[in-house]
């Protein structure tokens, strides 16, 4: 024992004599902590806890040791599951005794715990029943002092007192600004090193956001900068350091820890110095009036005589004790957290775009967060919540029993320390999946509850009555940092950088971050804003999904981005080769619409990947459709995005109230008293036509082939121009020919409704000219609308939309500006009055063309009804019988929409079905009118003569013609249509006999209507 004693203690007999009695002291301590050790372990034994068996003065940790240096070389360094090469012993001993059994560090008894029903249990222990272990208190008092995260009993329930409400939600909100401040070095220091490199630099990001974290505690808490307590923070870190190395495995060398070697002296020696900084820091701080802020709490804490904690702590004590505890764990954890956030945003890019889409969107423009800003940071929320899953800071709980206690059944006695490992539980695989070692943000979509299956196996902050108080600001501190950091930065990994977790008190990287900054395109990151909206919409779809699965909906199954329009195509390419192409243009336009219906039913579902479609052409579910309010089934919310350019803040996509003053402003304009004083306009509109084409023929000889798609369009726009905002096309010609181009702009990218949200609204070319023509079309009607309110005496529509976007007195509920009203309404009816009457117009010449017996009817009725009369009116249209059946007929094989979208605004109930919130259901019109259910078997075939007794003989339920519309959004403006067709129709077969032209393709295609693909050539000859 002498020999071994004058090896380690110096040669002088006074100090060897010091030093035997101060390690004897030690042993003496040590063979306390055994025999306690022993009996627990008795204890516990007796209850079936079994463990590996312990040695006597080093108890497991050899063989930990052991583990580890077996096990490291041949583990595989997971991505994030590093479990497997710091704590193998852990993962080893509870695949062999199960989730509950006992170690030893030699000094220690640890009863290792990650059973759910245990572990929840634990966290209703009381205070005075489960506390900080006594060990902590010796081997990490340098650190952490006499503050509240090692106090126990009413002593802790005092710091807690005093601390506490300085992280009350009130107290953060304050705090934001100062967040934003200590943020601001951060982006100029990177910002100076890109621009040196040229926009791309690897940056080493640990001590910066260590000083970043550092800065906000020092500005939040102690009222003062980094800059003035960066000795303070880098002596904690190096305190952080020489503890850690003693602590790795906890408890042991119980004896060496607390020997005067070389590190315990240099620990105390930095104990001392923190110690006189942080008095320094304070007796300042006192001397300061008028400082409200965290340290004047503690020091008002520390000397108040009336406080009422039982122990005595000495004032000097207090107050450096929970400085020191706010210094390390309210800047080293956030920090740690903060780099393992950008590394894993750096090693998954689709996340990174995300997030960065959604800080841009939320935070874009604003110089100041505020509360309200930061909760709507949900992707960035999700991406902090699974960083602190898969590396929370402290990895892992420890308590002590103060009294014997009962856990989850079992008797646990005084002193035993209860471990919870954290990260094992934030990586169990029954809990969260099996992909609970992938980084997944998703999982906390629906929040923690959702995101595993006891939701008291997340636990970043702790758990139970002692849950971390700084979380509020640590949260905040994190959603601010990150976003401001996104917003102007991008991240990729860094081929210096080695993953090597390490365990340093908190689980940090071995070697640091190195990381691959650069500075973000602007463009590019706003462009990826829009990504966060798809983001939103894939969430919601697979909510809805879920839901109406449960009630036996089917449908094709979707993939992750693009739902099933990839298949869509698919079954278009397959099948059009081999599809005739006839008046059922559902077999080439939509064949899946078809296939599906045929396998899954007249009911089913179906996704674009971010838009969830319940279609549905079942007649009771159709008609229950329109029996449905306008507060329960709307305009989706995705058309007022795709389509803004071409209807801008209209009738047309409005909802609720909203759309209740639209239609209250609009509708009165077509009663039918309105449209007799149109009729005379229409003929007007119509001579231009008449006479060119008469020209023609003139030329020709009687005979020629005319196109006449843009005839009739110009025509109707001219109808419009005339009717409805007191014009001649020849005025409007450039507002429509400009809608045109909108139209066929936008249906190129909504050909597939939903399809590829993302590239519909990234600053593409073809986005950008959508941009270009919207803005061009708005300064045109602004032109128009100016002409026409400064004109006295108009009564038309446009001078309705115009009072109705500047009265005072409107009683919509929400407040539209006047300008949005007026343009998007007029952008309605330009396009919507005329390009779809426009096309019904054109497919009815063709099918009287390919009809010859029908168009000698509907033109014999037309002589007869017309004959000499210079002027139709109210009366000589109501006569027109067949030309009536025609159009319907016409109106049923072409309807100018295909399909009617709503979405419902609220949960529903339709035809026994629970619709969700935001469920779009798709209307087929198309598939409704020929439907040989409803229509017979000649559903395909141009039969006006169905409608001879009306609709409602034409088909077995009514309801199942819609070619205006279903329910109380049923077209203002039909009335006007049928009017508008009649009259054109009664005057070109009373001038004219059309015939199909040579050159003509039948390929109805969609853009937004369906109209011919190729143009209507027809051979026309004057009578």
């Amino acid at each position: 024992m002498n020999t071994y004693i004058s090896i380690i203690f110096p040669k002088s007999l006074l100090w060897r004599r010091r030093y035997v009695t101060l390690a004897l002291s030690y042993l003496l301590r040590l063979h306390q902590l055994c025999r306690r050790s022993e009996n627990i372990r008795q204890k516990l034994r007796r209850q079936g806890i079994e463990g590996p068996k312990p040695t006597l003065l080093y108890g497991n940790t050899i063989e930990m040791k052991r583990i580890q240096k077996k096990l490291k070389p041949v583990q595989k360094q997971d991505a994030n599951d590093y479990l497997s090469t710091l704590f193998p012993h852990f993962l080893l001993w509870r695949k062999i005794y199960g989730p509950v059994f006992l170690y030893s560090t030699g000094a220690l008894e640890i009863l290792h715990v990650s059973d759910p029903d245990m572990v929840k249990d634990i966290g209703h222990r009381t205070p005075s029943e489960l506390g900080k272990p006594n060990y902590l208190k010796r081997s990490r008092k340098a650190l952490f002092g006499g503050g509240i995260l090692l106090a126990n009993g009413d002593e802790w329930a005092y710091h807690r007192k005093i601390i506490a409400p300085e992280f009350f939600a009130d107290k953060i909100k304050g705090m934001i600004q100062l967040i934003e401040e200590a943020t601001v070095p951060v982006l100029e220091s990177w910002e100076g090193i890109l621009d040196d490199a040229g926009g791309n630099s690897e940056i080493v990001v640990d001590d910066y956001l260590r000083k970043l974290s550092a800065d906000v505690i020092a500005r939040a808490c102690f009222g003062s900068s980094f800059a003035r307590g960066e000795e303070i923070f880098c002596k904690v870190r190096q305190l952080q350091k020489a503890i850690s190395q003693q602590d790795a495995l906890v408890g042991l060398s119980a004896v060496w820890k607390h020997l005067p070697m070389k590190a315990n002296r240099e620990i105390e020696k930095l104990d001392e110095e923190v110690r006189l900084l942080i008095l320094a820091v304070t007796k300042e701080h006192s001397n300061c009036k008028g400082n409200d802020d965290l340290l004047r709490a503690i020091i008002n804490g520390g000397t108040h005589d009336g406080r009422s904690h039982k122990s005595m702590i000495e004032a000097e004590d207090f107050i450096i004790g929970n400085c020191k505890n706010i210094y390390f764990a309210g800047h080293e954890t956030t920090a740690v957290t903060a780099i393992w956030c950008l590394m894993l945003l750096a090693t998954h890019p689709e996340w990174q775009d995300c997030a960065r889409s959604e800080a841009l969107e939320v935070c874009h423009g604003r110089m100041r967060l505020d509360v309200d800003v930061l909760r709507h940071l949900k992707i960035l929320t999700m991406v902090i919540q699974e960083t602190l899953r898969l590396y929370p800071p402290a990895w892992m709980m420890m308590r002590e029993a103060l009294k014997d206690i009962k856990i989850g059944g079992l008797d646990i006695p005084q002193g035993t320390v209860v471990q919870v490992a954290r990260s094992m539980l934030h990586l169990d695989t029954d809990a969260w999946g099996p992909d609970a070692s992938e980084f997944r943000p998703d999982r906390f979509a629906n929040g923690v509850a959702a995101a595993c299956k006891p939701a008291h196996m997340y636990m970043p902050f702790g758990h139970g009555p002692r849950t971390c108080i700084g979380q509020n600001l640590a949260m905040t501190e994190l959603k601010v940092v990150l976003a401001r950091l996104l917003s102007r930065f991008a991240f990729a990994p860094s081929p210096s950088y080695q993953h090597a977790p390490v365990f340093r008190l908190t689980i940090e990287p071995g070697f640091g971050m190195p990381l691959v900054v650069r500075r973000k395109n602007r463009d590019v990151s706003l462009a990826l804003s829009y990504l966060l909206r798809l983001h939103q919409l894939c969430r919601r779809s697979a909510n809805i999904r879920q839901k109406l699965m449960r009630q036996g909906i089917e449908g094709p199954r979707p993939t992750l981005l693009y739902g099933n329009t990839i298949e869509m195509k698919r079954i278009q390419r397959k099948l059009k080769p081999v599809q005739k192409q006839d008046t059922n243009y559902l077999s080439t336009l939509f064949p899946h619409f078809l296939l599906w219906r045929k396998i899954y039913g007249p009911v089913f579902l179906y996704s674009t990947g971010p838009l969830e479609i319940l279609h549905v052409s079942d007649p009771d579910m159709v008609k229950d459709i329109g029996h449905q309010t306008p507060s329960e089934l709307g305009k989706p919310n995705y058309m007022k995005r795709s389509r803004k350019a071409l209807f801008g803040g209209g009738i047309l996509l409005a909802n609720g109230d909203e759309w209740a003053y639209h239609r209250k402003t609009i509708a009165p304009e077509f009663f039918a008293d309105k449209i007799k004083g149109m009729i005379q306009l229409i003929e007007d509109a119509t001579v231009p036509v008449l006479e060119s084409w008469e020209g023609i023929l003139d030329d020709a000889g009687g005979n020629s082939e005319i196109v006449v798609d843009d005839y009739l369009r110009n025509l109707s726009a001219d109808v419009i121009a005339r009717a409805c905002f007191g014009s001649s096309f020849a005025k409007g010609e450039e507002i429509f020919c400009k809608l045109r181009q909108l139209q066929k702009a936008i249906s190129q990218q909504d050909a597939l409704v939903g399809r590829s949200a993302v590239w519909k609204h990234l600053p593409t070319k073809a986005k950008r000219e959508i941009g270009k023509l919207g803005e061009e079309v708005r300064s045109l009607i602004l032109a128009v609308t100016k002409e026409g309110s400064s004109c006295k005496g108009n009564g038309d529509l446009l001078r309705a939309i115009i009072n109705g976007g500047t009265h005072d007195g409107r009683s919509h509920k929400s407040t539209i500006e006047a300008e949005d009203f007026i343009i998007g309404n007029c952008k309605t009816i330009y396009f919507a009055g005329h390009e779809t009457t426009a096309v019904t117009a054109v497919w009815c010449l063709m099918l009287l063309a390919t009809h010859p017996e029908w168009q000698d009817c509907a033109r014999a009725e037309a002589l007869e009804v017309c004959h000499g009369r210079t002027r139709l009116d109210v009366d000589v249209l109501r006569h027109l019988k067949i030309l009536t059946m025609v159009i319907q007929e016409t109106l049923r094989l072409y309807p100018p929409a295909w399909m009617m979208m709503r979405e419902a605004l609220k949960d529903v109930k339709i035809g026994g079905l629970d619709i969700p919130q935001g469920t779009l259901i798709q209307v087929a019109i198309s598939m409704l009118h020929l439907d040989t259910d409803a229509w017979g078997p000649d559903a395909s075939e141009f039969r006006p003569d169905r409608f001879a007794n009306g609709v409602a003989a034409a088909c077995k339920p009514a309801h199942m013609y819609m070619p205006f519309g279903h329910g109380p959004r049923t077209c203002v403006a039909q009335n006007l249509a049928m009017t508008e067709l009649k009259v054109v129709l009664a005057r070109l077969l009373s001038r004219f006999a059309f015939a199909p032209s040579p050159s003509y393709q039948h390929a109805p295609v969609f853009r937004l209507t369906v109209e011919p693909g190729f143009g209507m050539p027809l051979v026309v000859t004057r009578l």
